[in-house]
């Protein structure tokens, strides 16, 4: 048998999708925690972003006069900030969420030498990896790639003299 996916009818989901570009995308799509490796965000129900992605297609299934145009592009404007808002309103009501999250801190902390991927620490935490990197960046103000590469730089004056190689680093003077 063949690979299949789909619904129940005791279960129904519903998949809502847009593709939008603009130089400010980047920076909207890493507040929603979406990657190119994990896309997908789940923002659980809400009456209210259906809604507006109902309108928004509606808005643009009857008409493309530049009147409408200016319209659509305020309700995606409308509808991705309310998708931002909701995200963020999530976080808030994990606290422990959180809590897992600030103790990968000490596990990347402890294991320098070994490198560690997004999706280990997310399991570690009990995350998907979009929502680990998302909650990670706004706990820390960066990813977990750069935290990590700045707990290494930090460190490297300590461990430099250390290796074995260190002399191979360095040139002489």
């Amino acid at each position: 048998p063949g690979d299949a996916y789909g619904t129940s009818g005791a279960r129904p989901w519903t998949v809502h999708w847009f593709h939008a570009t603009g130089e400010h995308l980047p920076a909207l799509v890493a507040e929603l925690g979406a990657t190119p490796r994990q896309p997908v965000v789940y923002l659980g129900p809400s009456a209210r972003l259906v809604e507006l992605f109902d309108e928004l297609r509606d808005v643009l299934e009857t008409n493309y006069s530049p009147t409408e145009l200016v319209y659509a592009s305020a309700l995606l404007g409308h509808l991705v900030a309310r998708m931002i808002r909701l995200r963020r309103a999530s976080f808030r009501e994990a606290p422990e969420a959180e809590q897992r999250v600030l103790a990968t801190l000490q596990t990347m902390q402890k294991n320098l030498e070994k490198p560690l991927s997004v999706a280990a620490l997310a399991r570690a935490a009990n995350l998907s990896p979009s929502h680990y990197s998302a909650l990670f960046r706004r706990l820390t103000g960066t990813s977990p790639r750069n935290y990590s590469t700045r707990l290494l730089v930090q460190r490297a004056p300590q461990l430099l003299p250390t290796t074995r190689h260190s002399g191979k680093l360095l040139p002489r003077l």
